[in-house]
């Protein structure tokens, strides 16, 4: 008579350890998305700061045509999404505008791409969308 576990007890064993680390795996990839989605949001109204400090020391009170004009001095760096590690999506309106006095930039749309539920978080001069 030897003492020790049989092959049930083991398989069993294994099982419950398996499903807790999907559980776990699951969880975590969820936490990861939620603040990568929380750094999106963030890095998106920083960059609508940006934009509306450029545009209150533009003379013809207008947005710039893309973001590199907003270095340095109303922004460090322009953030980029933490995963893929793109730049975020702008556009100036209307089509063709300038950041001059004729066909001024009087509208813009700063979108990411949230990962939970694929949809676009868009904020423009009049807040969020």
């Amino acid at each position: 008579n030897q003492s020790g576990f049989t092959l049930l007890e083991i398989l069993v064993v294994l099982s419950i350890i398996g499903t807790i680390i999907a559980i776990g795996t699951v969880s975590y990839n969820q936490v990861l998305q939620t603040s990568r989605d929380s750094a999106r949001k963030s890095d998106i109204q920083s960059i609508s700061s940006a934009l509306e400090q450029y545009k209150s020391n533009n003379i013809f009170g207008s947005y710039p045509t893309d973001l590199s004009s907003l270095l340095p001095t109303y922004i460090s760096s322009i953030p980029k999404d933490p995963k893929i590690r793109q730049d975020y999506a702008y556009t100036a309106s209307p089509s063709g505008c300038l950041a001059t006095k004729i066909n001024p930039c009087t509208f813009y749309n700063l979108t990411a791409t949230l990962e939970k539920n694929a949809e676009a978080y868009t904020v423009n001069p009049y807040g969020e969308q």
